[in-house]
C-alpha cells in the first residue's frame, strides 16, 4: 500500500520535525504540529510499531526509521 495514502498532514509534519530533531519530546511536537500530547504519543507509537524487526546496521537497539531510543525503545 502506497504510504502516503497513510499518512494525513500532521503525521507528515510530525515525520518531518523529528527528522530535524529527533530528540523533541511529545509535548514540543504537539506545540509544532497543533495536535494534543496524547494524539501526538499515539501517533509516534502507531508509526513505530512493527519496526523493531529491521535494525540498524551494527547495532541491535535501534530500528531502521527509528529516530531515537525515546520514541521506539
Amino acid at each position: 500500500m502506497n504510504q502516503e495514502k497513510l499518512l494525513d498532514a500532521k503525521s507528515w509534519q510530525l515525520l518531518r520535525e523529528l527528522q530535524e530533531d529527533a530528540r523533541l519530546t511529545y509535548a514540543e511536537l504537539a506545540r509544532r504540529v497543533g495536535l494534543s500530547v496524547p494524539s501526538v504519543v499515539e501517533r509516534v507509537r502507531r508509526r513505530t510499531r512493527g519496526s523493531s524487526a529491521a535494525t540498524t546496521p551494527g547495532s541491535t537497539s535501534r530500528p531502521w526509521g527509528c529516530p531515537s531510543r525515546r520514541w521506539c525503545g
